[in-house]
């Protein structure tokens, strides 16, 4: 069979190929290694047979159909045996609330078998704790957004640093 070269851009990569023989090329370097259809289930674990120590990152796609509407998305992770939460939002990061929220949880454990009076204690010092770490959030936000409104007035960009304003 003669060999019949064709230039990059003459190559409409929407149609449709069939190939013979072996395909080679650049690999993308993901390995599938697990797709599962879940439904009417609360919870669903991906176990360490799946994210170990093998590979040095893991990717999760989901394409999700919540029951009803107002529901958020929670999953848990872990790393190693502590657990980590991990959620999801749309078209928008977590509010500091959320981040201080998180933060103190992590600072602040009660246990369940405490003297009630103690975990009432600690309850109303991790409350303060979440106060004091959604000040300092805030305040990392408004440092944070006054140097990229300067760097973009810099840079002669003016109205996206009147957007970042009005943020």
């Amino acid at each position: 069979m003669p060999l019949t070269k064709v230039q990059a851009e003459g190559v409409n990569l929407a149609d449709t190929f069939a190939f013979t023989g072996t395909v080679s090329g650049a690999s993308s370097g993901i390995v599938k290694l697990l797709s599962t259809t879940i439904s009417n289930v609360a919870q669903y674990d991906i176990t360490n047979t799946y994210i170990n120590a093998t590979y040095d990152e893991y990717i999760i796609y989901g394409d999700l159909l919540p029951a009803s509407d107002s529901v958020n998305l929670d999953c848990g992770a872990f790393y190693g045996d502590t657990p980590t939460l991990v959620t999801a939002t749309e078209q928008k990061g977590h509010s500091p609330d959320f981040w201080a929220k998180s933060a103190s949880d992590r600072i602040i454990s009660v246990g369940n078998k405490s003297h009630p009076l103690i975990a009432q204690q600690a309850e109303a010092f991790k409350e303060s704790v979440q106060q004091i770490v959604l000040f300092y959030l805030q305040e990392a936000i408004k440092s944070d957004r006054t140097t990229l409104i300067a760097e973009l007035e810099l840079q002669g960009q003016q109205e996206m640093a009147n957007i970042l304003r009005r943020l």
